[in-house]
């Protein structure tokens, strides 16, 4: 209920911070709708009322909310985020609520599938305006996908592929605007897949785009960190971090780096200090823009004086769902080397953990930050989900190892987690 309440909490925060602007905040009925809201706005599902009762029929809440690419588009406080039932992203102030496969109507929907405006969709497919989807994929408007494909405006998608507007797809590959892909490739609008475009098996996307073995995924999640406060100096907001969805915690270990001392967890991720995180400022190139996530390690815990290794974890967190199986989800980052030396070592990680078990690990996928150079490269990370990870923790983020309070800072923008 707490989550619930917290939703509409932030949801409404955002609406009085526009209060004022009668496009913005009005009530609408189809999610992903662009025809009950004024232009440049789209119906946003924001989450649904706990019910009275378990099992009663609650209304969910759906209001039109400012269109934007990027969180450049939106205001202070706010989020460029995914819309449900659409392709398209509404300025938000809260995370992405959770959603059964019936909010999406208009459309009739198969096995695991969502139908968007007047399409429909076939097994564990989704279909957007005007388009029909085959076994595993989605169409965009006036598309059409086959098996394990997805269609952009006006394009047509082959076996495992994806294709953008006006352009075709082979088997394994994507193609963006006007541009078209061969097998395990992909491409953006006449090249390669960056901001905002869709990766098959063998090609790789950028910040606000999507990657998959031959598919194309929602971004759950993305960040590049401009729309929040930076941290030190001086440390304006302490909790921009935190109210972003990030958390922190720590192992600690004997000097031989494998005897379990004890552990702290989880805590909201601070903005700056000594510990932790902190929004970086001048660490990026053209495609990082200004503000950057600098992660590093428990500074305040003084066993570093006596030569315990402290594991610190920057992460953000949600649970497995019935609706991810099946699906790769995938997290997406820029990095380059900080203030990292000595003995410590930093690495980026996906992980699972099994609260049935002890919060066990049972994954633990990881890209090794510590040798990066100074100049800035694109990584990603993607776990396939099964049936048997359904209802344990998943984890993504990064953590550094240091001791004797040697530098371990690694910067990393343009985060991007896909399902």
């Amino acid at each position: 209920m707490r989550r619930s309440w917290l939703i509409l909490i932030a949801v409404g925060a955002g609406l009085l911070h526009l209060a004022g602007c009668d496009r913005v905040g009005g009530e609408c009925d189809t999610p992903g709708s662009t025809l009950e809201c004024a232009s440049g706005h789209i119906c946003t599902f924001t989450g649904s009322p706990e019910p009275l009762n378990p099992g009663d029929f609650v209304t969910p809440n759906l209001v039109c909310l400012r269109a934007c690419d990027t969180v450049k588009d939106c205001g202070e406080g706010e989020k460029c985020q995914i819309v449900f039932c659409s392709d398209q992203k509404s300025c938000q102030t809260s995370p992405i609520p959770e959603a059964t496969g019936s909010l999406c109507t208009g459309g009739t929907g198969g096995m695991g599938g969502i139908g968007g405006m007047g399409g429909s969709a076939g097994e564990g497919g989704s279909a957007g305006e005007g388009g029909s989807a085959g076994a595993g994929g989605s169409a965009g408007a006036g598309g059409s996908a086959g098996a394990g494909g997805s269609a952009g405006s006006g394009g047509s998608a082959g076996s495992g592929g994806s294709a953008g507007s006006d352009g075709s797809a082979g088997s394994g590959g994507s193609a963006g605007a006007g541009g078209s892909a061969g097998a395990g490739g992909s491409a953006g609008a006449g090249g390669s897949a960056g901001a905002g475009g869709s990766a098959g098996a063998g090609g790789s996307a950028g910040a606000g785009g999507s990657a998959g073995a031959g598919g194309s995924g929602t971004a759950e999640y993305e960040q590049d960190f401009e729309g929040l406060v930076p941290g030190d100096p001086p440390q304006a907001q302490p909790t921009s971090l935190a109210d972003d969805g990030w958390q922190v915690g720590a192992n600690v270990f004997e000097a031989d780096g494998t005897t379990f001392v004890y552990d702290y967890f989880a805590f909201p991720a601070p903005n700056g200090g000594p510990a932790f995180s902190a929004v970086a400022v001048g660490e990026g190139g053209a495609p990082q823009g200004a503000q950057q996530l600098s992660v590093y390690n428990d500074y305040n815990n003084a066993d570093h004086g006596v030569g315990r290794i402290i594991e610190a974890i920057v992460f953000r967190e949600r649970t497995i769902v019935a609706g991810d199986e099946g699906t790769t989800l995938s997290f997406t980052f820029d990095a380059k080397a900080g203030n990292i030396e000595g003995a410590s070592t930093a690495l980026a990680f996906i992980k699972t953990l099994d609260p049935g078990a002890g919060f066990a690990t049972t994954n633990f996928i990881t890209e090794d930050t510590t040798n990066l150079p100074a100049t800035w490269g694109t990584f990603t990370l993607s776990l396939l989900v099964d049936a048997s990870l359904v209802g344990q923790t998943l984890q993504y983020g990064a953590q550094s190892r240091a001791t004797n309070f040697e530098g371990s800072g690694i910067f990393y923008d343009n985060i991007v987690f896909t399902k």
